[in-house]
Parts: structure tokens; sequence; C-alpha cells
């Protein structure tokens, strides 16, 4: 199966479950252009894709993190319904509407995370897409380690420079373990600060 094969069958997948799919062409980078899946409360989910090339290709990694996090929802993975639940306290105390926050909050939406990037290498695999293996794990290994940055700030940058090639370089090339996920390096730790905003 090609990639364009494939988008066409994740859109149908999703539609035929339910999920309102919004995929744009941006100009330029705003703090309204994240992709995401949401799901949360009986609100309907939502599939969200923003990119800023012409060519659809670069963003299909994106892509496919958020598809499987629509079927983590799906499949009704016990890390999709404990990392939702954490997420939506973690950003009430990262909010400051609350003042303290449990570190199990924050090791569940790692572990969603972490789950979801496992899904996507296996899909990668499945299907030998043209996807840089070493480089997508790293950038998931990047983006989950950051996480304990976020806490240890109490700040989520809206700069978030996980996947920058300098500081994503420094961080291992096999997945993290779930028990790896406090995880810290220190010349990751100083990379992501000075380029995070």
């Amino acid at each position: 199966m090609n990639l364009e094969h494939f988008v066409g069958q994740c859109i149908r997948d999703m539609v035929s479950s339910g999920v309102t799919i919004e995929i744009t062409r941006r100009k330029n980078v705003s703090n309204y252009s994240h992709s995401y899946f949401t799901e949360s409360n009986g609100v309907v989910p939502n599939f969200r894709i923003n990119y800023f090339k012409n060519d659809f290709d670069f963003y299909i990694p994106v892509f496919l993190h958020e598809y499987c996090h629509f079927l983590q929802w799906k499949n009704k993975s016990i890390y999709f319904i404990e990392g939702i639940k954490s997420t939506e306290q973690y950003y009430k105390w990262l909010n400051f509407q609350q003042e303290e926050v449990d570190i199990k909050d924050l090791r569940n939406i790692q572990k969603m995370e972490l789950d979801c990037d496992r899904r996507a290498i296996r899909i990668i695999k499945k299907y030998q897409f043209n996807i840089d293996l070493k480089q997508y794990i790293q950038e998931s290994n990047s983006y989950i380690i950051s996480h304990n940055y976020v806490h240890e700030k109490r700040k989520y940058f809206s700069s978030f420079p996980y996947a920058k090639d300098c500081i994503k370089c420094l961080v291992p090339s096999k997945h993290l373990k779930m028990s790896q996920l406090d995880t810290v390096i220190p010349e990751h730790r100083k990379l992501f600060l000075e380029y995070a905003k």
C-alpha cells in the first residue's frame, strides 16, 4: 500500500467512526496551527493536521502519529483513556488553575505518547513506508523526555523544539521503555531550554 492509499484509508476509517477532520495548509506558524487528535467528555473527536510546506508528504509522520492517537481512542486503549484524563488535570496545573499535580499525570501523558509512537512504528514497518525509523524514534524519545522539562519549569513552551536535529540527536535511537520516562539527559535538557520559548 502506498502512502496516498494509506492516508485515504485512514480518513475513511476516521470518518466512519464519527471523527471530524481538518487538514489545512497554512502560510505561517501560529498558536492555532498545532496538529492533534483529541476527544474528551463526550465531545466529538477531532483530528487536525496543519502543514506549512507545499509537500504534504513532509508531514506524513505527524499525520501517522495523530492517526495512531485515533486508533488508541477507537480501541479504547487504557493509555489513551488515562492519558486524556491526566492531560486535563495537567493543563489545569500548567495554567495555575490548581496548585498541585500528581507526577502520575505526567507519566500517563508520556505513556500515551510512547504507546502511540510504538503503534506508528509497527505501521511503518508493516507497509514499508519510506520514513526514517531512527529519526522517527529519536523525535518520539525527544518529545517524551521534553515533558520532564515542562514539568520542571511548570511551563508549556509555545516553541517546543524537540525535533531540532541538534536536540533529537542527543537521545537514544531505540524507543524508551515505560520504566525510563523520568529520563533526563543534561545536554538534551540544556539545548531544549535554550531553544524553547
